[in-house]
């Protein structure tokens, strides 16, 4: 847990430069990002963070595993009341002011105990802390990359005309647990033929035919931190000629994507560059994002969209994800997750 320090040091100043002295929150993604241990939403812990606290208030049933996991902070324990109480009467009792909670991250009785003890209601208050990684995370997300990239070295030979999605995924899952993923990122999407053509198709019992789409869309979690990566290509060996030749459009898309892309540039102006390729020739409008941060979640910013107003600096990690999708028919996704360097994108998503 050595960057601790740097890191609640750094997230501090962001809140001041909002007129905000300190954060309290119940979510298990921002108080994993802190205190660098998994916290499970069970264990019903609280995290207050201020200019002088670096507190957890714990649950007896997780108290001691906590204490003894997360030793730079004050561990206390909540036994006639929920940690949530404790953690509010802790700030009333010690006039502790200007202080937020994520409006967006609490259900809404927490909210409610919160605002009472005189906290604030406030959005997206780590986004801008999380949205920069560090050394540390940047290994962890590009490992994370690599066994989601080997995954689909793994199947693409191995999956054969008559087995259905969900076998498919299978294999894959379980190859990326046999590597070392705690998990996967989120739940594999596995598309033949004309399933490929909704972006979100949930997998299920199609089985794959000879001479036909197949897009995956999938990634995992390594030591707390997602990959994000998608395929697409033809089973067979005479791709159909509409098939190639939106492949072609939407490869060129995620290339110039990567290519384009740099520190200080609008996440808009990141968006349109592929947009636009895929509009001009003629299969717009792309009807999702470019791309997405990705972190310790799926999905966290930077967004690259039309209407994002983030700002891409380096140490982002987000995803290139261009498509084209032709209902009835097939889509075509290809996805990358890169690292933001000052001189552009690397791509994690390779060996």
């Amino acid at each position: 847990m050595a960057d601790y320090k740097v890191k609640i040091k750094t997230f501090l100043k962001t809140l001041k430069q909002c007129e905000i002295e300190g954060y309290i929150t119940t979510n298990v993604i921002d108080m994993q990002y802190f205190c660098a241990r998994p916290f499970q939403p069970s264990e019903r812990s609280v995290l207050l963070i201020t200019p002088k606290h670096f507190m957890i208030f714990a649950r007896p049933l997780a108290f001691n595993a906590i204490k003894e996991s997360v030793k730079e902070a004050k561990v206390v324990m909540a036994e006639d009341i929920s940690a949530i109480a404790a953690a509010a009467e802790f700030v009333i009792k010690n006039k502790i002011k200007n202080i937020c909670f994520d409006q967006d991250k609490e259900l809404f009785s927490a909210g409610q105990i919160f605002q009472k003890a005189g906290i604030k209601p406030e959005l997206a208050v780590t986004n801008t802390v999380r949205m920069v990684k560090n050394k540390e995370e940047i290994k962890n997300i590009r490992k994370a990359c690599q066994i989601a990239y080997n995954a689909f070295l793994y199947i693409k030979p191995r999956i054969k005309t008559s087995m259905t999605e969900l076998e498919a995924a299978s294999m894959l899952e379980n190859y990326m647990k046999s590597q070392g993923a705690s998990g996967v990122s989120f739940d594999t999407i596995m598309a033949f033929g004309k399933n490929s053509a909704d972006p979100h198709h949930a997998t299920d019992t199609t089985k794959l035919k000879n001479e036909d789409v197949i897009l995956v869309d999938f990634g995992c979690i390594y030591k707390g931190y997602c990959s994000d990566i998608t395929r697409t290509w033809w089973h067979g060996k005479k791709p159909a000629a509409e098939f190639t030749k939106v492949w072609n459009i939407v490869e060129r898309a995620r290339k110039e994507g990567v290519k384009k892309v740099r520190p200080n540039m609008s996440a808009r102006n990141a968006d349109k560059i592929c947009r636009d390729i895929i509009e001009t020739a003629s299969y717009g409008p792309l009807i999702h994002s470019t791309g997405h941060g990705v972190g310790m979640n799926l999905h966290e910013s930077p967004f690259l969209n039309p209407p994002s107003q983030e700002i891409l600096k380096k140490g982002n990690v987000f995803t290139i994800e261009p498509g084209i999708y032709i209902p009835g028919k097939f889509g075509v996704r290809l996805e990358d997750t890169v690292e933001l360097t000052a001189k552009g994108a690397n791509i994690l998503t390779k060996k």
